[in-house]
């Protein structure tokens, strides 16, 4: 195939894709020499990141609270947790997302009797 073709089909390509994004909103802008463009308005934040992930992320997060919660014991988790509210921005951020919340004391009594 020449080199004049496969340009031709990547550009073919590329304005098909720019077609189909245009489906779903667009915004037009005139350039400094009076030319309109007609730009695809950027994708939600929903259709960016499928909600599967957010779920496993968040199963991921609770799943490991849990472990620790059960490994560590409350005392020894809750005394470790208060240790990372007197850190850095970072620290208290993860102390706040690590508190233990309903959930994963909920999943904690669950699976306590199983394992121990």
């Amino acid at each position: 195939m020449s080199t004049s073709f496969k340009e031709f089909h990547k550009r073919v390509r590329r304005l098909d894709r720019k077609a189909e994004e245009i489906k779903e909103g667009y915004r037009r802008r005139i350039r400094k020499d009076g030319l309109i463009e007609i730009e695809p308005r950027g994708k939600s934040l929903r259709k960016r990141v499928p909600l599967k992930y957010v779920i496993g992320l968040l199963a991921g997060v609770i799943g490991y609270k849990v472990f620790l919660l059960i490994r560590l014991g409350e005392a020894d988790y809750v005394a470790r947790l208060n240790g990372l509210v007197d850190g850095t921005f970072i620290n208290k951020f993860g102390a706040a997302i690590m508190q233990v919340d309903p959930v994963t004391r909920m999943f904690t009594d669950l699976i306590t009797p199983l394992v121990v």
